[in-house]
């Protein structure tokens, strides 16, 4: 999301993000990102069944549909102020 965001942050010296978007739009972080990635498809080729892979699936779904919804709660609430 960093690297993604990071034309507009440096498009704009006041971005109010612009610490977090460094941050995450780093190659430090981006190394990092990458290296955890190759390490847990690492694990998975060692033992994983086609059948873990859909429930694992499934909990990372939930799991990314409640951080959306926590981050939408703020901002409906902004929006109602």
């Amino acid at each position: 999301m960093g690297k993604r965001l990071k034309p507009a942050a440096d498009a704009d010296p006041n971005h109010p993000y612009a610490e977090w978007i460094a941050e995450y739009s780093s190659e430090w972080y981006q190394e990092t990102a990458r290296s955890a990635v190759e390490h847990i498809e690492a694990l998975a080729a060692r033992g994983g069944s086609e059948a873990r892979f859909q429930e694992i699936a499934e909990i990372f779904a939930t799991a990314s549909r409640a951080e959306a919804a926590f981050w939408q709660m703020g901002l409906d609430r902004a929006a109602t102020g």
